[in-house]
């Protein structure tokens, strides 16, 4: 649904704009580009096609996830995300960009058969990287959990069951003795167990 990602009434300028961006982030990713040149090509874009930082992170985020290899999951999110999630970040601005970003991810895997497991790699990589914050992960989790207890929606929370639980155990370890615990400790080999 165009209307999810603020096409509005104008959503075949916006779809255009997300197939440009899209592309040129592949492109830029595929051709070891600078981080720098493709944020300010992006932003060139973006201002020429009056999209929205939105429509930005949907590109960078579909794009990175677009080249994740499914037999090598865990090293390729690793690779692309290690150096690409500078890229993406530069595009957020807030939690509530944060969850935008997962929202995105979350609408592209779902129509990715090939990469529908990848969502419990992607997203405490995201976290590990700062990226995004628990806050940002569990609210969107909140919401989308209570859409839906079946479906898509329901294989995709079922993948970060474990890393949710951890994200909420470390908060009250957090609130607990006054101190962030690492995001290292955080190991997805549960989320896998569970599937």
């Amino acid at each position: 649904d165009d209307e999810d990602y603020g096409f509005g009434s104008d959503s075949g300028a916006h779809e255009k704009f997300y197939e440009e961006a899209f592309e040129m982030t592949r492109q830029s990713i595929l051709s070891s580009y600078t981080i720098d040149n493709t944020s300010l090509e992006l932003n060139a874009l973006k201002f020429a096609c009056n999209a929205s930082f939105s429509d930005c992170r949907r590109a960078v985020i579909c794009a990175i996830a677009s080249l994740i290899d499914p037999g090598k999951m865990a090293i390729s999110v690793s690779e692309l995300l290690g150096t690409w999630s500078t890229l993406l970040g530069k595009f957020i601005h807030s939690p509530e960009d944060q969850i935008d970003v997962i929202r995105h991810l979350h609408v592209y895997l779902q129509s990715t058969p090939a990469l529908s497991l990848a969502f419990h790699v992607i997203l405490p990589q995201l976290y590990k990287l700062d990226v995004l914050e628990d806050e940002s992960v569990l609210a969107w989790y909140e919401e989308t959990a209570a859409k839906q207890a079946e479906g898509e929606n329901y294989l995709f929370c079922r993948q970060i069951k474990g890393f949710v639980n951890w994200l909420e155990e470390s908060e009250e370890e957090s609130d607990d003795e006054g101190e962030e615990e690492s995001s290292d400790d955080y190991d997805d080999d549960d989320d896998e167990d569970s599937e």
